[in-house]
């Protein structure tokens, strides 16, 4: 999977402006296993749009994914919990299937 190896993700953005092929999710994403409060990066990748929803902060859980994206399209989310040794991020926790309605 490319977001778990792809360093770059998170500089795309999504501008969905139209009301008709723009839908919503609320969906509540569950804490990573080991999760202590350290700062967090969240992502979501939905077709070819890839946004990055928060970064380096500390978040608590469940933690309600409420975004617009693309009406009818799956997306997929991404927790990276930051190393505070190290200042590095870790391996993303995915979450999927995200709907948008």
């Amino acid at each position: 999977d490319p977001a778990q190896t792809d360093p770059n993700l998170g500089n795309g953005t999504t501008n969905n402006t139209d009301a008709s092929t723009t839908g919503t999710c609320d969906v509540g994403l569950q804490a990573p296993g080991g999760y202590n409060g350290e700062d967090v990066k969240i992502i979501l990748v939905q077709g070819d749009k890839t946004t990055t929803i928060l970064e380096g902060t500390s978040v608590e859980f469940p933690y309600v994914l409420n975004v617009k994206g693309t009406k009818g399209v799956n997306g997929v989310a991404y927790i990276y919990v930051k190393d505070a040794s190290t200042g590095e991020y870790g391996d993303p926790v995915r979450y999927s299937p995200i709907p948008f309605n």
